[in-house]
């Protein structure tokens, strides 16, 4: 290579560098490319995974909602007691049961106090128990009574008697018959929830619980999903108050429509004051927590998609698990597609199908009297194998229509779709028997034929 070559490619690298740089230094303006959103009242409900997650990612909208005079429920579906890298001590054993659970009776007091400078009187913050880490097992495996998950708090049932039912075991049945419970009783006029595209596993399953519970209950008001973890969200990190809060980048092209809520400083206010109550996420890692301190909440709207006859694509956002992954494992788009005869879930890759990746095929049915039918179908190797975690798993074992090139085809059984009225559509890679790819679950309404 000439000296003059070497040169101009280390003033080019030396460019991409400092705009790298600058890029991450420099103020977020997107918001003007987002339109406005208020919120209809008067009674607001807020889905939170986790303690905290209610102040990080509505904190300022649910203050603005009791300025108004609004009621405000909150349910914190777990008491993040499952987080044990705060309860270890340096090169001590790992925590006791009686351990995680103290922590989780410790991050609930200290939701209490947060949501106490957000407006909300305790009577309407709600504790369902349910094990920290793990709700993603609830709606994928652990779905049935006779198939209780051990959480990372040692328990198999809620071991608080301050939550709203003491002792429920931990079931994804279980634990969408409640949030089904908490919509009934509280008749929202918003809900606001967990977005499917969250990378914690928490956060995604949580929100798709919600997603199905508000189906379930024929909810037909206002629902908005909000954002916590994704690579390089927020931009800037660190207490900005007058900054603005936009969406990741590689969301802005996604099946969400990004919305902002402008906030007043009376409501940010709130907000700083009750993150600080979180004593323990402020410990683990601040600047990433007072970065949702913002002069708007964000909010996505995600409209469903309708199937009649012929495809509808799900766009689909890359949520890479682990980087190592090869592109035969990266999902690019994922699509249903419906005929006289048959409905098939196809997959695109950004690379060819391999041998050493699995990919896996999900869809939930709602049907008649919002009964629930799931089919959860593997390829690998050039076979189907059908995965059944609950008696809710419909018996066909589907059928394998492509495993080549870029693509993966499967055809569902027939009796998934029988009656269904919607759909909740996924799929997982899994490469090295380390998760790879997730396509994020996308909320189908079924046309009649």
């Amino acid at each position: 290579m000439s000296k003059h070559r070497q040169s101009r490619m280390f003033a080019i690298a030396l460019a991409a560098l400092l705009a790298a740089g600058m890029t991450a230094c420099m103020p977020d303006s997107r918001t003007i490319s987002m339109p406005a959103v208020d919120l209809a009242g008067p009674r607001l409900l807020v889905i939170a995974p986790h303690p905290d997650d209610d102040t990080v990612g509505v904190g300022g909208a649910v203050a603005m909602a009791r300025q108004r005079g609004w009621t405000v429920t909150i349910v914190f579906v777990t008491s993040g007691d499952g987080f044990w890298a705060a309860v270890r001590k340096p090169g001590g054993p790992m925590p006791t049961p009686a351990q995680m659970q103290e922590y989780g009776r410790l991050r609930t007091a200290e939701a209490l106090k947060a949501t106490a400078e957000l407006g909300v009187p305790a009577k309407d913050v709600v504790f369902l128990g349910f094990p920290d880490g793990s709700t993603h097992f609830l709606w994928q495996r652990n779905w049935d009574p006779g198939s209780r998950l051990k959480g990372l708090n040692g328990a198999t049932g809620v071991p608080y008697s301050f939550a709203m039912r003491p002792g429920a075991p931990y079931t994804g049945s279980e634990l969408l018959s409640e949030l089904q419970t908490v919509i009934e009783r509280t008749r929202p006029t918003t809900v606001l929830l967990p977005d499917p595209a969250d990378v914690h596993r928490d956060h995604w399953a949580i929100g798709v619980f919600t997603q199905t519970a508000l189906v379930r209950t024929h909810y037909a008001g206002v629902q908005l999903t909000y954002l916590v973890h994704r690579s390089g969200f927020p931009m800037e990190l660190g207490l900005r108050p007058n900054l603005p809060l936009n969406a990741p980048l590689a969301l802005e092209h996604g099946p969400t429509k990004w919305l902002s809520l402008p906030l007043d400083d009376e409501a940010i206010g709130a907000q700083r004051r009750a993150l600080a109550s979180y004593a323990t996420q402020q410990r683990a890692d601040a600047r990433l927590v007072d970065s949702f301190v913002r002069s708007n909440g964000l909010f996505g709207l995600n409209e469903a998609s309708s199937l009649g006859t012929g495809t509808v694509q799900l766009l689909q956002v890359h949520d890479r698990v682990y980087k190592g992954a090869s592109r035969s494992a990266m999902i690019r788009e994922l699509d249903l597609s419906r005929n006289e005869a048959s409905t098939t879930v196809g997959l695109r890759l950004s690379g060819v199908v391999s041998p050493d990746v699995t990919y896996e095929v999900h869809v939930r049915a709602i049907g008649p009297k919002d009964a629930l039918r799931f089919y959860d179908g593997a390829v690998q190797r050039g076979e189907l194998r059908a995965m059944r975690y609950s008696a809710s798993n419909v018996s066909g074992p589907g059928e394998l229509i492509r495993a080549s090139g870029d693509s993966i085809v499967v055809r569902v059984p027939r009796e998934l779709l029988n009656g269904a009225q919607w759909l909740l559509v996924s799929a997982d890679t899994r490469e090295h028997n380390l998760s790879a790819d997730h396509a994020a679950w996308q909320l189908v309404r079924v046309l009649p034929r």
